[in-house]
């Protein structure tokens, strides 16, 4: 997610967090692991909206999606994601985008 929260700050030297409040962003993530078997990709897809706060930055993070690869570690994944898809999560953020 730093990676997807860097994305939207603005310039290298002087990196800011200067995203649209209250636009709604998609980010998805995918991993693929691998072993001397199979390749398993996992994707989930999140929704994340920025808001103006006095005291700084808020992120709401929500799961929208996710697919598992059939077999494996499939399992876990289901269920991690099934704990956390639908709800939202709100963090706190500094100027610099930190939790």
């Amino acid at each position: 997610m730093a990676l997807g929260i860097a994305a939207l700050m603005q310039g290298a030297a002087t990196a800011r967090l200067a995203p649209v409040t209250g636009k709604p962003y998609r980010l998805i993530i995918i991993e693929e692991r691998r072993d001397d078997r199979a390749t398993q990709r996992f994707t989930s897809e999140r929704r994340l909206v920025f808001h103006t706060l006095a005291a700084g930055t808020a992120l709401d993070l929500t799961i929208t999606t996710s697919t598992v690869p059939p077999g494996g570690s499939r399992a876990m994944f289901a269920a991690a994601m099934a704990g956390l898809k639908g709800r939202t999560v709100r963090f706190l953020l500094d100027a610099d985008g930190q939790v």
